[in-house]
């Protein structure tokens, strides 16, 4: 019993591995008849293909309209982001194109990190990730807002958000008005 249990357990998993497969670009290609079958549901082969034209010609007009923000002279937009569940802003940051066709791409903010030049995703030594909910811009098309789910938390220094110090008149220091959500050095293993 042990032996057919092990087989069934090989065919299980062959099967699993099969529903995806990831192509040369990173993108997840579903066979769409098994991972119906998997997942028990009977689904037509046609209202994948729908949904996979959709998705194609949404990434068109993508496109376009990334053809149409502004950034500035460094390739740099800002970037802001705010938690789609209550309206919090929770980063500040900026991005070149290419990664915000990787936002777009993974539905994970990734930034640019002037820093280290270099794309940065966010919650990539954390796992604090944040997941994109919607994409806007502003009227003169030079900012862009994503609005996400939050991971966690999305500051490094521990807080849910990184604007966490309030200006105080005639005091000498910033007010922090924030409880820290985690432990940094945990996290960053610092």
């Amino acid at each position: 019993m042990g032996v057919k249990q092990s087989v069934e357990g090989s065919n299980a998993e062959r099967e699993s591995s099969r529903i995806e497969r990831i192509n040369a670009n990173s993108e997840i290609e579903f066979d769409s008849w098994r991972l119906a079958r998997f997942a028990s549901i009977r689904v037509p082969l046609r209202a994948f293909d729908k949904w996979r034209r959709n998705i194609e010609k949404s990434r068109m007009s993508a496109d376009a309209q990334l053809d149409s923000l502004k950034f500035d002279k460094n390739g740099l937009i800002p970037v802001i982001v705010q938690d789609f569940a209550n309206g919090e802003v929770l980063v500040m940051a900026f991005a070149n194109r290419e990664a915000i066709e990787k936002t777009l791409e993974t539905g994970k903010v990734h930034t640019y990190s002037r820093s280290r030049g270099r794309l940065a995703l966010k919650g990539e030594s954390s796992g604090h990730f944040q997941l994109v909910k919607a994409m806007l811009t502003d009227c003169d098309k030079d900012v862009v807002l994503f609005k996400v789910e939050q991971i966690t938390a999305a500051c490094h220094e521990g807080y849910r958000s990184c604007f966490y110090r309030e200006y105080q008149a005639g005091k000498p220091e910033w007010k922090t008005i924030a409880k820290k959500v985690f432990d940094p050095d945990a996290v960053y293993h610092k």
